[in-house]
């Protein structure tokens, strides 16, 4: 049986190949956030450049290419952008309560190693930030190095698009390469919703990602190999699911789902851990 370890050293086995991207969704994602400072995401950048005070840091260069990757990798019925933007509605409403009545934020039974409390965003500071909610600045941000250094996860997203992956001879399908860029996004704010908060939910989205990233990077290895679903699913039984669909599956229940429900959906799909 191919252990979680394992497959994070296969994962990183593919070989990256600058290429063109080239798409028709733009408009989807567009629709969704139409201006750099109309967007949640746009603003946990700015957030993000605050943590680590790096003046020189150009946000605007990653969120164009973060732009261009969810326009070109985004569906009619699924926007990468949408998926995102909802991630950090949900945990800055989490965060600025402190506990939703199903888990708790903050210090607690958690495996902090940086525990440094610091606010989101000062009251000082909240008038630059003016798509963020007032209480935001009630939010705690239990360990803020580790919390911003998951947000570096952009970066492999803008990179993974601007590339065509290549197993030896024979191309990633671009389906796959389509839900590598959704886990890897849902990975950037889940790990800083981890190191934030900690809590259940925090560990969920922060991990859930990481399996659903390696067992894509698995199946595109093998998918010139007929499926046998101790190497292609880890598993004894074939999975309800493939990569691709449950990259997507996960996409979407952060788009309709409730908060309160992502724990327990994120843990009943078919993926291994």
């Amino acid at each position: 049986m191919m252990t979680h370890s394992m497959l994070c050293f296969v994962g990183w086995v593919l070989v990256f190949v600058p290429a063109m991207a080239a798409g028709e969704a733009a408009e989807k994602a567009q629709r969704i956030c139409t201006e750099n400072n109309g967007c949640f995401s746009f603003e946990m950048l700015k957030v993000w450049k605050c943590f680590i005070q790096d003046k020189g840091f150009d946000i605007k260069h990653l969120w164009n290419g973060m732009d261009d990757c969810c326009a070109v990798k985004s569906t009619e019925d699924f926007s990468m952008q949408e998926m995102v933007d909802k991630e950090w509605r949900g945990f800055i409403a989490c965060g600025a309560n402190g506990i939703l009545g199903f888990d708790q934020w903050g210090p607690g039974p958690s495996l902090f190693q940086e525990e440094r409390p610091t606010p989101l965003v000062s009251e000082q500071d909240i008038p630059l930030f003016p798509n963020l909610p007032a209480n935001a600045t009630k939010m705690l941000i239990c360990e803020p190095c580790n919390s911003a250094s998951g947000m570096v996860h952009f970066r492999s997203v803008v990179d993974c698009c601007k590339c065509k992956m290549r197993n030896g001879n024979s191309a990633i399908q671009s389906e796959a390469v389509a839900a590598l860029t959704t886990t890897l996004s849902m990975q950037a704010a889940g790990s800083f919703f981890l190191h934030a908060g900690g809590g259940d939910l925090g560990f969920r989205v922060d991990t859930h990602p990481q399996d659903l990233f390696f067992l894509l990077t698995l199946q595109s290895i093998l998918q010139d190999f007929a499926c046998d679903p101790v190497l292609h699913d880890v598993s004894e039984r074939p999975a309800n699911l493939s990569g691709i669909e449950a990259a997507r599956a996960a996409g979407l229940i952060c788009i309709n789902d409730p908060l309160e429900m992502w724990d327990v959906e994120l843990f009943n799909l078919d993926a291994p851990r």
